[in-house]
């Protein structure tokens, strides 16, 4: 293989969002859907490191959190600046590691896969 061809292969395969040498890699961006710590939840990473995740809770019912995250190799690290559930705020209640949360992540086309738990991407 010669270096360019190297090169090229090897920006595609960054864990982020790329536009290198005409290869674009599916980043986090997006709304997935899937079960997660067995709830179902929709988590969407939007544009400017901010994300929002909704979730079913069996005990709680419906569980919101609205945060940023920042992308650091194969971890996403995530911090919550705000939960409810049941429409009330939880956030005072939430323990310091489940406030800020490193976890290891990949996406491979329409699945994500966050610390073991496989979601799908929504396609609106």
């Amino acid at each position: 293989m010669s270096r360019v061809f190297r090169a090229a292969l090897a920006a595609c395969v960054i864990p982020a969002v790329v536009l290198t040498v005409g290869c674009k890699k599916p980043g986090l961006e997006g709304k997935w859907t899937g079960s997660v710590s067995n709830m179902q939840s929709t988590l969407e990473f939007q544009g400017g490191g901010t994300f929002k995740q909704t979730s079913t809770a069996p005990v709680v019912g419906s569980v919101e959190a609205t945060g940023t995250y920042k992308i650091e190799g194969e971890k996403v690290n995530i911090t919550v600046s705000d939960a409810k559930a049941g429409g009330k705020s939880v956030i005072a209640m939430l323990p310091p590691q489940m406030k800020q949360q490193s976890v290891t992540f990949k996406v491979d086309g329409d699945s994500l896969t966050l610390n073991g738990a496989t979601l799908t991407r929504v396609k609106e």
